[in-house]
């Protein structure tokens, strides 16, 4: 078995692609880099700059609350949809 720890940026990336966090994020119209790069500066001032391969699945859970809870993530969902909505608005309205 490989000990190995993975660091807190490869281990984010990863795991973003996994289908328990693209089924949380597909419907938000924020860039992916910025949601990633969110979660990562979250750990990063938790103190966890690498992931040990035997606690992957804890730190998945993790970033997947961390996605569900996070005020920070709410407010850019919440911005991106109602600069969606006034663009569609302005759209309806010409």
């Amino acid at each position: 078995m490989i000990l190995e720890t993975i660091p807190i940026e490869v281990f984010v990336v990863q795991k973003y692609n996994a289908p328990e966090v693209q089924k949380l994020v597909e419907h938000w119209r924020i860039e992916p880099e910025t949601i990633m790069k969110n979660v990562i500066e979250h750990f990063r001032e938790l103190g966890i700059f690498g992931v040990p391969m035997a606690q992957q699945v804890m730190m998945l859970d993790a970033m997947r609350t961390y996605l569900r809870t996070s005020p920070e993530i709410t407010r850019m969902v919440m911005k991106s949809e109602q600069e969606e909505a006034i663009r569609a608005r302005t759209k309806h309205a010409e």
